[in-house]
């Protein structure tokens, strides 16, 4: 029995180091980088038109598309603790006038952060009444949903049914599995399974959503054209500039060692962007953009390598891609 307990807690002990070395358990990302404000873009050189009288695609590279924002959009970000990564959120957002948004932490903010942006107030207490009926686009960044009654969620779900909210879950290793089995949230979500950072399978060394190295985020075919994460309305530009920054020497690679692993999605919904390790892919954004569920399931960013905050073109992309987020869910332009 004893010689047992003692590889029971070797186990256990090399998973903790395990999971501590790749990060799983830290509680910073990289720090918000300094972005400049978006520009609008300038047409690029066109190449000759096709035989229906089409331009075709650029011969230079395009800048990444802005959305356009027509009307302002209440967004209300709900978030265990102040992170880097919902700050570098906020710092994009924050560009945007229309983009009205506020931020809820379980965990107060340090002092001097800024919870909300200059056109809209700072909540006082936590959101549970009229604060989510005037938000157009909720997002749970690192969020436990048992911080909020069921009563809560069940008016998320029937919102978002109703057509007049959409949900961006922006998930994490911490709380992704308690999203996915909280029952207002699975009748809305995307993705369907969502499994906890466990072993594999007993006494595996594998741990569900986990990579022993840094795995690229590469976007699918629909994932190139969608609204929500082309970087161009250009397909040809969007799968280069998507398969530039997967490169293994890209400058500012997007990538992840962890990524909230799901079963896949569910039915009406679209995979749009995919976890890529060696011959093996996962579903890392999905999207349901029907009348009546705008809802995107987002893994790997929350804990993207530390090389996509550096680099201009990986910035400009992956504000543009940002923001594209919020105008699709806010019900934007296809």
């Amino acid at each position: 029995m004893k010689q047992t307990a003692l590889i029971v807690c070797l186990f256990f002990v090399t998973l903790g180091l395990a999971l501590w070395a790749l990060g799983v358990f830290h509680a910073e990302t990289p720090a918000p980088i300094e972005v400049a404000p978006p520009v609008t873009p300038t047409p690029a050189a066109m190449g000759d038109g096709d035989l229906s009288g089409n331009d075709a695609e650029p011969k230079e590279e395009p800048t990444p598309e802005i959305p356009e924002f027509p009307g302002p959009v209440r967004v209300l970000l709900l978030a265990d603790s102040h992170r880097s990564f919902t700050a570098w959120l906020e710092q994009l957002w924050s560009f945007v006038p229309a983009i009205q948004w506020q931020a809820w932490h379980t965990k107060a903010a340090p002092e001097g952060v800024v919870t909300h942006s200059a056109s809209a107030p700072a909540l006082v207490n936590a959101p549970l009444g009229p604060d989510l009926e005037s938000v157009s686009v909720l997002v749970l960044a690192g969020f436990d949903p048992t911080s909020m009654p069921a009563e809560f969620w069940s008016r998320v779900a029937d919102r978002v049914k109703s057509g007049s909210l959409g949900v961006l879950v922006i998930a994490d290793n911490q709380f992704a599995f308690r999203t996915g089995a909280e029952p207002s949230l699975a009748s809305i979500l995307p993705v369907k399974g969502v499994r906890a950072v466990a072993p594999t399978m007993p006494g595996s060394a594998d741990l569900a959503g986990v990579y022993a190295s840094a795995a690229a985020l590469r976007a699918t075919d629909a994932g190139t054209t969608h609204p929500a994460t082309r970087l161009t309305s250009w397909p040809g530009w969007s799968r280069k500039m998507w398969d530039q920054q997967a490169g293994k020497d890209a400058d500012g690679r997007w990538s992840t060692k962890f990524c909230a692993a799901v079963d896949g999605p569910v039915e009406g919904a679209t995979v749009l962007v995919e976890v890529e390790a060696g011959p093996t892919r996962a579903p890392a954004i999905v999207i349901h953009d029907s009348p009546t569920r705008r809802v995107m399931w987002v893994g790997g960013f929350f804990d993207v390598e530390d090389p996509a905050y550096r680099g201009t073109k990986s910035i400009e992309r992956i504000r543009a891609m940002f923001l594209s987020w919020i105008s699709a869910l806010a019900g934007g332009k296809k």
